[in-house]
């Protein structure tokens, strides 16, 4: 319900972390403990960083040696929340990388298909609910990802093309809402 553009100020632990920070945007990796954490987002004050009421409020935990991707976004209800989604780390082999995709939108569960475009090897996640997610592994080169309502032909997202890179990690997001039209993915290479 709010518009993307505004930027946001976010807590953990009491404690401002980020401000101003924008949609579509990811940090650099944070080195944190392992223990729960306490994730207040509000919109962003810039007189007074942290100040406004939080519009998320959720307690996450993380684990000790995990490499981990904390996101804001809808859930099946169309709500905002925040979630915990695991890294991949495992180190490819050569001229191969690890692709992940994640639902994250406020839509019912999708089938999120990711294709190399010159290979019959695929991966296609059927019947993804929201906040879960699955990995692949892929030759380097062009991928696309499409993501169709599950069950169906009816693509909701996509194609996207993305490059795999060598020995890389590719976390995908798809991010939005189906009911107004605002489905994407966010892609972020670690």
């Amino acid at each position: 319900a709010l518009t993307e553009e505004l930027p946001v100020d976010i807590k953990v632990n009491g404690a401002v972390l980020l401000e101003g920070f924008e949609f579509r945007s990811f940090t650099d990796a944070l080195t944190l403990p392992e223990g729960p954490y306490r994730i207040e987002v509000g919109l962003a004050d810039p007189l007074n960083p942290g100040s406004q009421p939080a519009l998320i409020d959720v307690t996450v935990n993380l684990v000790s040696g995990e490499s981990s991707t904390i996101l804001a976004f809808l859930d099946d209800t169309g709500g905002i929340t925040a979630g915990v989604f695991a890294n991949n780390t495992e180190e490819p082999i050569r001229r191969r990388g690890f692709v992940s995709a994640a639902h994250t939108a406020y839509a019912p569960s999708v089938d999120l298909r990711v294709r190399r475009i010159d290979d019959a090897n695929n991966v296609s996640l059927a019947s993804v609910t929201n906040g879960l997610q699955g990995t692949g592994l892929f030759r380097t080169g062009v991928i696309g990802l499409d993501v169709v309502a599950a069950g169906t032909t009816t693509q909701v997202v996509g194609p996207v093309f993305l490059s795999v890179l060598p020995r890389s990690n590719m976390a995908i997001f798809v991010v939005g809402s189906l009911s107004n039209g605002t489905l994407e993915a966010l892609t972020l290479t670690y």
